[in-house]
């Protein structure tokens, strides 16, 4: 671990301190809508009478600032809105961030008018104070923010993950870290979490390790080895060739395989609805144990789809359905540690999907005669009837069930 120093400075020497620091095209969007803004403003007036105020911490690293743009922006902002003096921001903005920066300044400009301007800019300025942390090295800033932002809102992994992984494409031109950035900001955030908690239970799961949800203990997983590392093993290691079960390489080939399998879920999702049109109009994923199940059946089914591709896939579906809602079957109320045990057994599907060289592997799998309990299973529409596999799925497929 490299140096790292923190201390904490006012507003006025942080001003100072950022003088004529650029910022890199690559970095994170500035996100703050005209609420935070606002709510920054109100923070600091509510302040006064306290007599000093924490606005937050800046994370730096070979003097560029690696964490905290937007509340750098707001500073600026409120500066500008005082008709004083304020940082230069040299960077290239987007349309988004240009018209966020508009609304947010009026909305500032009109909360700090029912205000005595000199006095709070002197507040401001003199009795508002940042932590400052400077890392020696890039990697040293990731411990600051698996921590969570300054206003104690945690962030997200995936935004840990991109700032991670563009750190390892320190050798790229600008222009390629910025055109990562956007087509990885362009992904909505729910789509991004969505895969990566099926892709991490995907990596346990083919390690015979218990999965969990994915999150800030997670990241670990997604963090690979360097493109230049000189061991054999990495020497063989295709960077364009992507495999939901093997070990990343840190950069731009991260990016482009979380590109690639977004693309592919969307595809699947697709299928999936082919195959099965009224499931997603059928289940409830607010309920936990219909949401592990679902998330099981997806991965079961994302495996199989890079594996052996759409048309083996659409007759592997029914199979890969019931082997992942049987345990709703079983029983109503379904655990995480439930669906790891059922799924890292010995006779668990995954281990067929995972190591199958023909997809009639799959097709032939018979979930009775592997599941020897499975036909004492007592099925949720009414106690002690035996499950019958076509009518009952149907059932649930079709909205049937009661």
């Amino acid at each position: 671990m490299g140096k790292i120093l923190q201390k904490t400075v006012s507003i006025r020497e942080f001003v100072v301190f950022q003088k004529d620091k650029m910022l890199p095209l690559y970095k994170s969007q500035y996100t703050w809508n005209d609420n935070e803004s606002v709510t920054l403003v109100k923070d600091v007036f509510q302040a006064l009478d306290k007599g000093s105020y924490m606005l937050g911490s800046f994370v730096y690293s070979s003097g560029n600032l690696v964490d905290g743009l937007s509340r750098l922006v707001s500073i600026a902002l409120v500066l500008k809105a005082l008709e004083k003096p304020y940082p230069d921001l040299v960077r290239v903005w987007n349309v988004d961030e240009i018209e966020r920066l508009r609304k947010n300044y009026e909305r500032i400009r009109k909360a700090l008018s029912f205000v005595d301007k000199e006095l709070f800019f002197s507040f401001f300025m003199d009795k508002c104070y940042v932590l400052l942390i400077e890392c020696e090295d890039i990697l040293d800033c990731f411990s600051f923010f698996e921590k969570g932002d300054q206003r104690g809102k945690a962030l997200e992994p995936t935004d840990i993950l991109k700032s991670y992984h563009l750190c390892s494409m320190r050798d790229e031109c600008e222009m390629d870290k910025l055109s990562v950035v956007s087509r990885w900001e362009s992904i909505p955030k729910s789509d991004l979490l969505s895969l990566f908690d099926i892709w991490y239970m995907i990596i346990r799961w083919s390690k015979g390790n218990d999965a969990a949800h994915f999150g800030i203990d997670s990241i670990n997983s997604f963090k690979g080895i360097e493109e230049d590392l000189e061991y054999p093993f990495a020497k063989k290691v295709d960077t364009n060739a992507f495999s939901l079960d093997t070990f990343i390489v840190n950069g731009s080939n991260f990016f482009f395989r979380c590109f690639y399998y977004v693309e592919k879920k969307r595809e699947l999702e697709g299928i999936i609805k082919k195959v099965f049109p009224s499931l997603m109009d059928n289940l409830n994923l607010d309920d936990i144990s219909e949401k592990l199940c679902f998330q099981l059946f997806m991965a079961f089914s994302l495996l199989m789809f890079e594996r052996f591709g759409q048309e083996p896939l659409e007759k592997a579906l029914p199979i890969l359905f019931k082997f992942s809602f049987v345990l709703l079957l079983e029983n109503s109320s379904v655990s995480l540690e439930r669906v790891n045990k059922y799924v890292i057994s010995e006779t668990s599907l995954f281990k067929k999907v995972q190591y199958a060289l023909d997809p009639y592997e799959i097709y032939s799998y018979d979930l009775g005669k592997e599941l020897s309990s499975i036909r004492n299973l007592v099925c949720k529409k009414g106690a002690g009837m035996p499950i019958d596999f076509e009518v009952d799925y149907n059932r649930w497929l079709t909205g049937e069930r009661k």
